[in-house]
């Protein structure tokens, strides 16, 4: 079965648990793509959908495929990456990028905070294979002014982390 069709329930499930949209994406060279896809209603500029491209160095789930590479590899993709500034909270350098990666390899996770789009913040997990590779990463996007990028560990890691787990069990 293809992954955007096995994820698609769980992405549902999970936005529906949580009120919130969910996305899951791969990574490709200094992007990502959108595979899969469960919208809430709500307001964003960004209308994202299945096959939809972000930069990977401003993303949450970009920064935890990221973190799967070796590091060698995610910088070569970092240094590579067209870095100019979606946002006033974009980062542009090199280093702090790859300082964020490294946290979210240690963390298993990745917050952004308005990188991508002003007033939207998101957390990102990566998904395993049954082999443990990392083939995908899910994610949550939330208004700015529902939740702090703080909060969004505490709001959305645990059901984030079951997605994880339970499609761990099936992903090839």
């Amino acid at each position: 079965m293809p992954l955007a069709q096995l994820v698609q329930p769980w992405l549902d499930q999970l936005s529906d648990r949580i009120g919130q949209s969910t996305s899951v994406s791969i990574l490709d060279g200094t992007e990502i793509v959108y595979l899969a896809r469960a919208a809430q209603r709500r307001v964003m500029s960004i209308g994202l959908m299945p096959g939809s491209r972000l930069p990977v160095h401003c993303t949450s789930m970009g920064r935890v495929l990221l973190a799967a590479l070796p590091r060698d590899q995610a910088l070569t993709l970092i240094m590579t990456s067209d870095l100019t500034p979606r946002t006033a909270h974009s980062l542009t350098d090199p280093t702090e990028i790859m300082d964020r990666i490294d946290t979210a390899r240690v963390d298993g996770y990745a917050v952004i905070d308005q990188e991508v789009e002003p007033g939207l913040r998101s957390i990102a997990v990566p998904l395993y294979s049954v082999h443990g590779r990392v083939i995908a990463a899910v994610n949550t996007g939330v208004a700015a002014v529902n939740a702090d990028a703080v909060d969004l560990v505490g709001l959305y890691l645990d059901p984030l982390l079951k997605v994880q787990e339970g499609l761990r069990r099936v992903l090839r």
